[in-house]
């Protein structure tokens, strides 16, 4: 996606469904989203450092997953993706919003599965993942 609304409003909509997930979903998509487009439980994860150091521009990262960090971040996804239609029913319950970006499950399971693509390749190849706001 081309911008940085529907990965704030996928994150937030976690937020808003994750403590009705099934425990072992809850833990993978965690593990899975953290990494990617959730700030954490408590909205404090941040990424750090800059992306490209001395460089004037100095881009603000949206997902900054290191190449040691990234098999992990795969293997929570391959534990969640054939759980993941089990968050539609607690998802259309406590976090459906008509509004803006991210308004129900098909689209927040789309875009949570788009980004398997480039986390799975990336493992796949010992890459990490820069992502640009």
């Amino acid at each position: 996606m081309s911008s940085y609304k529907p990965h704030f409003w996928a994150g937030r909509r976690w937020g808003d469904v994750r403590d009705a997930a099934h425990p072992e979903l809850r833990a993978a998509l965690d593990t899975y989203l953290i990494a990617l487009v959730w700030e954490g439980p408590d909205g404090d994860v941040r990424h750090d450092g800059p992306v490209f150091p001395g460089d004037p521009w100095d881009p603000e990262p949206l997902v900054v997953c290191r190449p040691a960090d990234l098999p992990a971040v795969a293997a929570a996804w391959e534990r969640a993706a054939p759980l993941l239609d089990t968050l539609r029913a607690p998802y259309t319950k406590h976090a459906k919003d008509p509004h803006g970006w991210i308004r129900d499950f098909d689209q927040f399971a789309a875009l949570v599965q788009e980004w398997s693509v480039p986390v799975e390749e990336a493992a796949r190849r010992g890459w990490g993942l820069v992502g640009l706001r």
